[in-house]
């Protein structure tokens, strides 16, 4: 989506400039002393059609986070281990009814998840076959989609989801 600042795009209720949200992202944010590593790959059939595309996201903090959780598309089989594991709730509906959510530390992933843009960039970001996961100084994640999703796409993404998770850890007492 384009923001109405001139030459920035919204992501996950961010401003992100054009060089960040084209693939700069990741050169940028090592000057906050983050590192940024990506793999994408691609699944074929036997004829060699694509019909699925990977990515594997890494991005490391100098610091921890003071939070641990990782989170899932909520499908049939994450539905039925929510009757025997339940699921952390955030409040929000939407959220809730498509997010599986497990945590060691309930009370701080709840004021995490509780955002309007964490929740934005997590549902952007979690397909069928995703997960992402919270621990230490690492935010990291695994995505499988029947759509492609550029890196550059992707890596904004993640910069913004930590830009929202460092931002709210000071809320909860952790910054």
């Amino acid at each position: 989506e384009r923001s109405t600042a001139r030459g920035c795009n919204r992501v996950g209720g961010v401003d992100v400039c054009d060089a960040c949200y084209h693939g700069l992202a990741p050169a940028r944010v090592r000057a906050r002393g983050w590192t940024f590593d990506i793999r994408q790959w691609e699944i074929k059939d036997g004829d060699g059609s694509v019909f699925s595309y990977g990515t594997d996201a890494r991005l490391r903090l100098p610091s921890a986070l003071g939070v641990e959780f990782k989170c899932r598309r909520k499908t049939l089989p994450w539905k039925l281990v929510h009757l025997v594991a339940p699921s952390l709730t955030v409040g929000e509906s939407l959220f809730d009814a498509n997010v599986y959510v497990r945590s060691k530390n309930p009370g701080v992933t709840r004021i995490i998840l509780a955002d309007d843009g964490v929740q934005s960039i997590m549902m952007d970001m979690l397909g069928e076959g995703s997960w992402i996961a919270v621990r230490g100084d690492t935010i990291a994640s695994h995505s499988v989609r029947n759509e492609y999703v550029s890196d550059a796409r992707f890596s904004s993404e993640m910069c913004v989801l930590a830009c929202h998770i460092e931002r709210l850890r000071g809320a909860a007492g952790l910054g």
